[in-house]
């Protein structure tokens, strides 16, 4: 007796593709995460180099620099990232933003808030409350 296998008519395989993302909702969700404060963010400094450069500079003073850089003829491009303070995944939104430099911003997530915030001495949360208020006030 020979085993014989299963013989298919037609190979299995798909024919149209998966569409996993809803474009809209994506297209609403990026909206609110990177809408009118994250993109300023990118022209700013970043916050945790300034505030290595002035020690004892307070959170609200930095925020009116940053918003006063962003009236200043644009002399030099910065290349922050828009940080979110919380992250994405736990739900942060546009207002929640700070502007990291790519060192920065990927030391943060490598090492975690809390470790991040002790390392320099910055609540990023203020930071980005400040900011937030700043920019609306003076926007």
């Amino acid at each position: 007796m020979t085993a014989r296998g299963l013989k298919r008519k037609t190979p299995l395989r798909r024919t149209g593709g998966l569409k996993r993302v809803n474009k809209e909702r994506k297209a609403k969700r990026d909206a609110e995460a990177f809408g009118h404060q994250a993109g300023l963010c990118r022209q700013m400094p970043c916050v945790v180099c300034e505030l290595l450069k002035y020690p004892g500079m307070p959170v609200e003073a930095w925020s009116q620099y940053a918003a006063r850089t962003l009236r200043a003829p644009v002399t030099a491009w910065f290349g922050s990232d828009p940080h979110h303070i919380p992250t994405r995944g736990a739900g942060g939104i546009d207002k929640d933003t700070v502007p990291l430099c790519r060192a920065h911003h990927q030391e943060w997530h490598d090492t975690g808030e809390q470790t991040f915030a002790d390392k320099y001495g910055v609540d990023l949360r203020a930071v980005a409350a400040a900011l937030h208020e700043e920019l609306k006030n003076n926007g």
